[in-house]
């Protein structure tokens, strides 16, 4: 059994506590403004993020552009910006959190719930590609090799 150290944070607790209450204290509006200067730099850095994680249905990519806003709002609050308006700061960091999303939504797009022989079939296509690109040529020996190798690494 590995031992996990357990922290005592009595010591740190005045500070957390204010801390959270300084943004318990910050004020919350009805309505938040972005300019439009902002917004431009909110929609490119997005289309740019959304293009390196690649191939991945226009609904998902609303559903994350949306609640890319309302994680602009929450870290507005937690930066404790008493203000209405969205700046560069809360926006980045809503679309580095978006980037997880969109990871995770291509992660279960392209592998989860594929048998065994589909995750292999796809391992195949990479070493082709891989194999083509060196020049070479991909054969049933250099599969079941690299098929041993992986397999061994798994003991």
């Amino acid at each position: 059994m590995k031992d996990y150290p357990i922290n005592d944070l009595r010591a740190y607790r005045d500070n957390i506590t204010k801390k959270w209450n300084d943004i318990i204290n910050t004020p919350v509006h009805q309505v938040y403004e972005i300019s439009d200067e902002e917004e431009e730099a909110f929609r490119t850095s997005f289309k740019l993020l959304f293009s390196k994680v690649g191939e991945i249905p226009g609904s998902f990519y609303r559903r994350v552009l949306f609640g890319a806003v309302k994680y602009a709002l929450l870290y507005h609050i937690l930066f404790k910006k008493p203000d209405i308006k969205f700046d560069a700061k809360d926006i980045g960091w809503a679309a580095r959190i978006s980037v997880l999303h969109l990871n995770d939504v291509k992660w279960l797009l392209e592998e989860h719930g594929l048998s065994d022989l589909e995750h292999i079939i796809r391992r195949v296509e990479v070493l082709k590609e891989k194999c083509e690109k060196q020049g070479e040529k991909l054969t049933t020996r250099y599969i079941s090799n690299i098929i041993s190798k992986t397999a061994l690494r798994r003991f």
